[in-house]
């Protein structure tokens, strides 16, 4: 089952100092070692058809077990000129035995030599993890040139090779008080910034972050459209934020085009008030989707299209239905993706028709000269009453 691996047993009750430098506690324990140096410690099943599958993934997949001895000798972690990518875990935590496969899935998939990958058990290592704060598992830290950078994001192999791309190469603009009074504050007319007032140690803030960062490439190659990010946890921050009246996080602020002198939009809430869209004079457009549906993120850039042409005559707007059931169900959404139109109500005390009108031809340029022609309608026969 394993041709080209050489295979050995070691008696623990024999040679106790040679198990003990290898931290191993329970018994049996399966350990690679691998030709580029490095071992890994096997955590599952212990039948020959589990073992050997591991043994023959473990050889091509860059991923070592940690020992103290690594940190010390400065070769990982925060004290490393390497860059490492850590995974702090406990075999009896849930998530982190799912999380584990998936981290392994990165290190094999990640296409590049500049980034080590490690786990470090905390049950074995106790002591390490309390060294460098470890409070709850799965921890995952990405140590880039002695910077850490934790991974709060969704546990699947994607999302964590996502994430080390997002942060060698971030999308989002780190943005100074001197930047603020000079690209912000004073921005042209038509420039247009969002910005995430956040701290690095807040809950909330973490699981917005990787969202954060999508916004920002959505909004890439937008001209005059600009996603940033300020840390008020960072002490050079402090006043900066203060100043700016700041008080809790996430504060997610829009500086739109035409402000000036630094005015701004609060985004007040995580979820769009369907109310006001109903109640509102202005014709929208919502895309009803749902985030593992194929056909929904085909048609995702269409929909940014549409938004785009459609810009100070529609407004355009998202609901994901695997977090808003009920909005979905009360607009009549039974696939995915759904397009609906809502003309406006005539009087702003009036509520529109929830259900809107079913837009069943997804083509972008369809859908853009359809709406335009109905809403160039609805402004005559308005104009003429």
């Amino acid at each position: 089952m394993l041709e080209g691996i050489k295979i050995g047993r070691v008696d623990c009750q024999k040679l106790r100092s040679e198990c003990n430098e290898l931290h191993v506690m329970k018994f049996p324990s399966f350990v690679v070692y691998k030709q580029t140096g490095g071992f890994e410690l096997y955590y599952g099943r212990a039948t020959a058809h589990d073992v050997s599958a591991f043994a023959k993934d473990s050889m091509t997949t860059k991923l070592e077990s940690l020992t103290p001895d690594d940190f010390q000798s400065h070769r990982v972690g925060p004290s490393s000129q390497s860059m490492w990518f850590i995974d702090f875990f406990a075999p009896w935590c849930p998530p982190c035995m799912r999380l584990l496969p998936e981290f392994r899935k990165a290190a094999r998939n990640y296409d590049g030599d500049d980034i080590g990958f490690g786990t470090v058990d905390c049950t074995v290592h106790n002591q390490l993890c309390q060294m460098y704060n470890i409070r709850s598992y799965p921890t995952t830290i990405l140590y880039n040139n002695t910077k850490p950078h934790q991974y709060s994001g969704h546990h699947s192999s994607s999302h964590i090779l996502e994430f080390i791309q997002d942060t060698l190469n971030p999308p989002v603009i780190i943005v100074t008080e001197a930047m603020f009074e000079e690209r912000v504050v004073n921005k042209k007319p038509d420039e247009i910034w969002l910005i995430d007032w956040f701290a690095h140690w807040c809950g909330p803030c973490q699981q917005l972050a990787p969202e954060w960062r999508r916004l920002a490439k959505m909004f890439k190659e937008t001209k005059n459209i600009y996603v940033g990010q300020v840390d008020c946890a960072d002490p050079n921050n402090q006043w900066f934020c203060q100043n700016n009246k700041v008080h809790s996080y996430p504060t997610v602020r829009l500086y739109s085009s035409g402000s000036g002198t630094g005015s701004f939009f609060a985004y007040n809430g995580w979820n769009r008030d369907a109310q006001d869209i109903i109640t509102s004079k202005t014709p929208w457009v919502i895309d009803y989707y749902a985030p593992w549906c194929g056909h929904c993120q085909v048609f995702k850039p269409e929909f940014v299209k549409i938004a785009e042409e459609l810009d100070g005559l529609v407004k355009a707007g998202t609901v994901n239905c695997d977090e808003e059931p009920a909005l979905c169900n009360k607009a009549g959404v039974r696939a995915y993706p759904t397009v609906k139109f809502y003309k406006g109500a005539r009087k702003k005390a009036c509520l529109r028709d929830t259900y809107g009108y079913d837009l069943e031809n997804l083509d972008a340029t369809y859908i853009t000269n359809f709406l335009k022609r109905k809403v160039q309608k609805q402004q005559q026969q308005h104009d003429e009453l």
